[in-house]
């Protein structure tokens, strides 16, 4: 999903989607995530928010990504 200009993330995009190992985010132009965002995410090892407009990272947006 990256290059997409993405600007928000619904946590409901990703909730289906529990054996995701691999996320590409980068270069949209995210500027928020929701502290749920992730939740059902329990495989994710990888991540990739570089080149967005996040600002702040609330602590509970990665809690359940113990895999990273």
């Amino acid at each position: 999903l990256n290059f997409n200009f993405l600007n928000q993330i619904d946590s409901i995009l990703f909730s289906f989607l529990p054996k995701l190992e691999q996320l590409h985010l980068d270069n949209n132009k995210i500027y928020k995530l929701e502290n749920d965002v992730f939740e059902n995410q329990i495989s994710l090892n990888s991540l990739f928010l570089s080149h967005n407009k996040i600002k702040f990272l609330n602590n509970f947006v990665l809690r359940n990504l113990h895999n990273l």
